[in-house]
């Protein structure tokens, strides 16, 4: 950290949701008297950690760090706030400084909180029984509940509880995105960057009920859903891991059912998400706040890290795993496999396939499917609703910064899924950035376009040393985007070709052909 920063971390913003608080919305933390000692980091949720493989983390894990240049002296003007959302498939990560160190983004004069929610079974379970209180979106309640802390307190921190920016990447995307859907948001934010993830992609939602299949993997036979959630809230942590781990070997491929995601509540005021969001996009019934949404270049290169190379042939010898959950189709059915078999001769032509040979075919073919046609869809449906802009780019910046594709030793052209990151946070994996580098520049670019965006609402309100272009916002016959590379280049109608075959594929679908 530099000298003159001050960092606070760890502020619990609710009450450990243990015993029968657990898979219930989240409670405010209770108030303590005397000093907290907020200088160490908080637990984050149950998980295997990524590198040590190891179990890590509790269920008392709604805390927050918060990074500040300084604390506010009287009628000082406070700064901007922009809160951070991490990703992780919602079934891992945290906000720990190791990832998401603040140093990168606190030199553009901002204040920055990063917060932590409920993960895997513990943010997403549901139940039928209405009568239980166990919905589902227990882990966007808690980014609310974070939200809410944020508008209470970040004015003690130098931070302005009017210009709040909320943005995430991946799983923290699409959260984003539904915090700018849900009615329980109103007045806790003003701004929203949404990186690498939207709500229409597919894996964002939560396709099944696993309580049943939880129940045996933590070796309860009932059926009744009070029993398995009496059951349930006993569990041990590696109990409780232990089951989840079953439900993760069987969660690998893009479009096979998913347990952790979104999904649609009864109508209710404690409601995070009564309607899907597409129907709640086609209506334009949400918080209209600038919105800024985008994709890497090679979203699909995530895939070299979570699905094992020895499987990768599946997606051309099983094609029905490339066809959307969205659209229903029943497995097994010829319509899926043709439907399947059409995907991968668009992207890989006539076989035989191999992957020396298609790779980066296969690359393009997981990015739009799953991540960036849904990014896209997105950004050009709020454009005909909002009454505030909408900004879309492409990142295709590669560098020693790009994080995820050289811990995967990936070696073809691309940014990867989570390369980003590298270039707003200081991470423990990264190289030192030597000043006057392509990595010295592209960092300082990336954050000076997502700070300018949290102060204004416009990441290019007026040219600078590293800003020489104009981004136009998304409008209603033309998709304008910011290739945000070596160079910074205004385009519109991004992936013209590849977009429009995934849109004559959802116009099928009665949910998303509205939205094309």
């Amino acid at each position: 950290m530099e000298k003159n920063t001050t960092a606070s971390k760890a502020f619990h913003m609710g009450n450990p949701p243990i015993g029968e608080l657990r898979f219930k919305p989240p409670e405010p933390a209770e108030p303590w008297s005397g000093t907290f000692d907020a200088t160490k980091p908080g637990q984050q949720c149950i998980q295997k950690d990524y590198l040590f493989k190891q179990l890590s983390g509790n269920e008392d894990c709604l805390n927050l760090n918060i990074y500040t240049t300084e604390l506010p002296p009287e009628h000082q003007k406070p700064k901007p706030v922009m809160v951070f959302i991490h990703g992780g498939g919602f079934v891992v990560g945290s906000n720990s400084n190791d990832i998401y160190g603040p140093e990168f983004l606190l030199k553009e004069d901002v204040v920055l909180v990063c917060i932590n929610y409920r993960l895997g079974v513990l943010g997403f379970l549901k139940l039928d029984d209405p009568s239980l209180g166990v919905y589902g979106n227990m882990a966007f309640k808690d980014m609310v509940l974070a939200l809410k802390w944020v508008q209470d307190n970040i004015k003690d921190y130098n931070g302005d509880p009017d210009n709040v920016t909320i943005f995430g990447e991946s799983a923290g995307s699409v959260s984003v995105h539904l915090l700018t859907l849900s009615p329980l948001t109103k007045g806790l934010f003003h701004k929203a960057i949404a990186q690498s993830g939207s709500s229409l992609n597919g894996w964002a939602q939560c396709q099944k009920n696993v309580a049943q299949q939880y129940a045996r993997f933590t070796g309860c036979d009932s059926k009744d859903e009070k029993v398995m959630l009496e059951h349930f809230q006993k569990l041990t942590r590696e109990e409780i891991y232990s089951g989840q781990h079953e439900l993760d070997k069987i969660d690998k491929f893009s479009n096979i059912d998913r347990y952790a995601g979104w999904v649609v509540e009864p109508p209710s005021p404690n409601a995070f998400l009564s309607k899907p969001p597409a129907e709640i996009i086609a209506s334009g019934d949400y918080h209209h706040v600038p919105l800024m949404m985008g994709y890497n270049n090679c979203e699909g290169m995530l895939y070299e890290g979570v699905v094992a190379k020895k499987n990768r042939h599946k997606y051309w010898t099983v094609p029905e795993i490339n066809v959307p959950v969205a659209l229903d189709l029943e497995d097994g059915s010829e319509v899926k496999r043709d439907l399947g078999e059409k995907i991968v001769k668009f992207y890989l032509g006539e076989g035989p396939y191999s992957i020396e040979k298609h790779l980066l075919d296969l690359y393009d073919l997981m990015s739009d499917n799953c991540f960036s046609w849904g990014i896209y869809q997105a950004a050009r449906n709020h454009a005909k609703h909002n009454t505030t802009p909408v900004y879309l780019y492409r990142f295709s910046y590669e560098s020693h910064l790009n994080m995820y594709k050289h811990l995967n030793k990936i070696t073809a052209p691309g940014v990867s899924h989570a390369d980003d990151l590298g270039y707003l946070f200081n991470t423990i994996f990264r190289l030192k950035i030597k000043p006057g580098s392509l990595e010295d520049t592209a960092q300082k670019t990336v954050c000076r376009l997502w700070a300018n965006f949290a102060r204004h609402g416009n990441p290019t309100p007026n040219s600078d040393d590293l800003l020489n272009v104009k981004w136009l916002p998304v409008e209603n016959d033309v998709v304008n985007f910011l290739d945000i590379g070596e160079e910074l280049q205004p385009l519109a109608n991004p992936e013209q070709e590849r977009f429009e075959f995934w849109n004559t594929i959802y116009r099928t679908h009665p949910t998303t052909a509205k939205l094309i």
